[in-house]
């Protein structure tokens, strides 16, 4: 039995796909092992207020034995018609974010999100900072995250 060229193509072809169906693909998902917390649950949340008139706020504190990660922020007010810039920073003064938002009216909320794949590492011992300017309004923020090793 003699194999035609349209055979071998097929059989070529076929191979190629069945390959690349059994190639590994990315995996996505948090740090495993050493890298997450071995507490019982690795997941923190902080919610609040910075009114225009203090333009602060001290948002969360990384334990002195584990390192915070930031994964999503939130921030958002009642107004419509503003501009503001959100600055985060350690308590050494190191700036570890910056975020401009502006009122929406379109989506009927007025803020900023954000979602980050690596995130924002907070260093045992330290303090993640908040500080608004140029806003004039009460800011309502939310951040979740999760402790890691340091």
């Amino acid at each position: 039995m003699q194999t035609s060229k349209s055979q071998l193509a097929l059989i070529a072809s076929l191979a190629a796909g069945f390959g690349y169906t059994l190639s590994p693909s990315e995996a996505v998902g948090y740090p495993v092992g050493a890298a997450v917390s071995l507490g019982t649950n690795p997941v923190w949340s902080v919610a609040g207020n910075i009114t225009s008139s203090v333009g602060t706020a001290d948002l969360v504190s990384a334990p002195a034995e584990q390192d915070l990660v930031v994964t999503d922020i939130q921030l958002a007010s009642a107004s419509s018609s503003f501009t503001c810039a959100a600055s985060f920073t350690l308590d050494t003064g190191t700036q570890v974010g910056r975020i401009r938002f502006a009122g929406i009216r379109e989506w009927g909320w007025y803020g900023h999100q954000s979602s980050f794949e690596s995130g924002i590492r907070v260093p045992a011992g330290q303090n993640l900072n908040l500080s608004t300017s140029s806003c004039g309004i009460d800011v309502d923020y939310m951040l979740t995250g999760y402790y890691a090793q340091p």
